[in-house]
């Protein structure tokens, strides 16, 4: 059997914890139940905003604070209010707006209760993905916008995600915004770049929620995918990579479970917390 006592689960999301259709695999929802009856409790840790991730929280029978927009906000599954909380600061984000628009690169962007897409970007078929398999009363609203900077002075604006699908736009961006120490610059898919306050990341979200908690970083077991789950992956006792994660993820995790699309979370638990060979899944 494992020797490692855990007490916390975090798996990021997207291509981690879902399959390609944005649905958990069976095997994954039994392994998160078991872990939960022994007490090890299960968090999801996300670039998303919570509004879109809090649905699998149902699905998986968890109430735990999501840590959401790679870290910006982390916040109460019952009040929809942040825990944590460390939005961009307003000046800065207005300054972000401002220059995103003259270099004409597309974005949509994350505050407390809203998913916001700058008015011209016909960003429909990111929002039908997401919303495809979840009941209408859990689906959310996308809302076009032609006045950021108006609703960054009045909501707290957590995470851009600036869309550079071209090698032109994606230099455009890399001019106008690497290096800039106002802020940190991250991606979970590709042509995407996500911008948060400076020294803002899932790890250090996940180490403030889990010092609040009392959980030491040998306690937790954290599994993801992609750039944005690095500081998660490195922060927590046992890190672990999807399958399917990026060779950087890999370079850096403890171990390399299967792919999301065969349950990689659920066989990462049954080997860490229950110390059993995982079941072979389709």
């Amino acid at each position: 059997m494992n020797e490692r006592k855990y007490k916390l689960i975090v798996s990021d999301v997207d291509r981690t914890l879902l399959k390609e259709d944005f649905l958990i695999p069976d095997y994954t929802i039994e392994m998160v139940k078991r872990a939960r009856e022994q007490g090890v409790e299960f968090m999801l840790c996300t670039g998303r905003f919570f509004g879109s991730a809090r649905p699998y929280c149902k699905y998986l029978g968890i109430d735990l604070p999501i840590i959401s927009s790679n870290g910006a906000a982390v916040v109460d599954y019952y009040t929809w209010k942040p825990v944590i909380a460390h939005p961009i600061p307003v000046d800065v984000c207005i300054d972000l707006f401002n220059l995103l628009d003259e270099l004409r690169i597309h974005y949509h962007f994350y505050t407390d209760r809203r998913f916001y897409v700058r008015e011209g970007l016909n960003d429909g078929d990111f929002r039908q993905k997401h919303n495809i398999n979840l009941p209408p009363e859990e689906q959310y609203e996308v809302i076009e916008t032609a006045d950021p900077c108006g609703i960054a002075r009045r909501e707290r604006v957590y995470k851009i995600a600036c869309r550079c699908p071209s090698e032109e736009e994606d230099q455009r961006f890399r001019r106008g915004f690497c290096g800039n120490e106002k802020i940190s610059i991250t991606s979970s898919f590709t042509y995407v770049y996500e911008i948060q306050a400076a020294g803002v990341n899932k790890g250090s979200s996940l180490a403030e929620y889990a010092d609040m908690r009392g959980i030491r970083p040998e306690e937790i077991l954290a599994i993801g995918d992609n750039h944005n789950d690095i500081e998660m992956i490195r922060y927590a006792g046992t890190g672990v990579a999807v399958g399917n994660a990026l060779d950087e993820l890999k370079a850096v995790a403890d171990y390399i479970t299967d792919r999301a699309e065969n349950a990689g979370v659920g066989k990462a638990i049954a080997r860490f917390v229950f110390g059993e060979e995982p079941e072979e899944t389709d």
